[in-house]
Formats: C-alpha cells, structure tokens, sequence
C-alpha cells in the first residue's frame, strides 16, 4: 500500500500552531503513527494537501517533511486495521449521538411537548448528524464497515423527526382551532 508521511515539529508557542496542524491533518483522516508523525495513503489529492500543511508548518516556523512510503505485509495489514479502527470509532460516536437523538424525540413525545422550538433543535441536531457523517465519510480512506450501519440509523431518526414535525403541525393547528385562530 503506497502513502505519504509527514513528519513535523513545530514550535512549543504559540500552542495554536500544533493544534491546527494536528486539526488539519486529523482532518483529513490522517493516522498518527507517533506524535508529529503521520500516514495517509496515497488517495486522491494527499500528497498535495500535506504539502500544503507542510508548508503551514514552515510558516508557523517548524520544519516539516512529506515522504512517499510503501507498506507491505504485516505493516499494510496494521495500518488498514487502525485506519479502520479510527474511522469505526469515529462512526460509532456518531451513531451514540443518533441513540441520543432517537432518545430526546421519545422523551418530548411522550410529554406531549410539540412546540416549533423543540421541533427547531430536532431538526438542528438532525443536521449537525447529516453534516458529521458526511465528514467521517469523506475520512474514511479505507471504506470501514461503520458507515453502513450510521446511515442506516441516521435515516431512521430523519423518518422520526419528520413525523414529530407532523405532531407538532397537527398540535399547533390544533391549538389555533381551540383559540379561535381559523375564524375568518
């Protein structure tokens, strides 16, 4: 399996520099093999991309070198099961959040609690899943088997935020009945 490492040190301060190239580069998915040491295999666009937070670490004023490698055996066998172990962690912290999501719909159903502000951060939350699947997705170099079953959840939870979205219409119109809202 054929990739790139980028090895980097970057200045102790300010701390800000470390921590955006540790984001950038976790960003893209990146595995660290050790601190300021990391692999991504040779995937689309990689080799320009750590460049380009080489040259941030450069900037930043470190030193940073980005290095063709070639992993075989036993090596290509652990990076892919880490590359995986990550991309399933990071899946299942996504599918939690969605478990977390299923459980505050069932909670504000059973209070009867259909307002628009609690259907506004369902539907806030909902986005913010959709938005972090397709980010773990887009990391997620290897095609791990989390992905399959996160989509699948999150397609169930967006069903039940669309029928505690009805609930809320039905409650709200309902109330408009009772107030006298539809007397025109």
């Amino acid at each position: 399996m054929n990739g790139w490492l980028l090895i980097y040190k970057v200045p102790k301060e300010p701390s800000t520099a470390r921590v955006t190239i540790w984001r950038r580069t976790r960003h893209l998915g990146a595995l660290y093999l050790q601190q300021s040491a990391c692999y991504l295999p040779d995937r689309g666009e990689h080799r320009q991309v750590l460049e380009a937070v080489a040259a941030e670490v450069r900037a930043f004023g470190g030193e940073a070198h980005v290095l063709g490698v070639v992993a075989e055996g036993e090596e290509r066998e652990r990076l892919l099961r880490r590359l995986e172990d990550e991309r399933g962690a990071e899946y299942a912290e996504v599918h939690e959040q969605i478990a977390l999501l299923h459980s505050e719909l069932h909670k504000e159903t059973q209070a009867g609690k259909f307002t628009f502000a609690e259907l506004e951060d369902m539907e806030s939350a909902l986005e913010r899943l959709h938005t972090w699947l397709v980010r773990v997705e887009a990391r997620d170099i290897e095609g791990s088997t989390g992905y399959q079953a996160a989509a699948l959840a999150l397609a169930e939870v967006t069903e039940a935020v669309g029928a505690f979205a009805q609930a809320v219409y039905q409650h709200e119109a309902g109330v408009l009945r009772l107030h006298g809202g539809d007397d025109e």
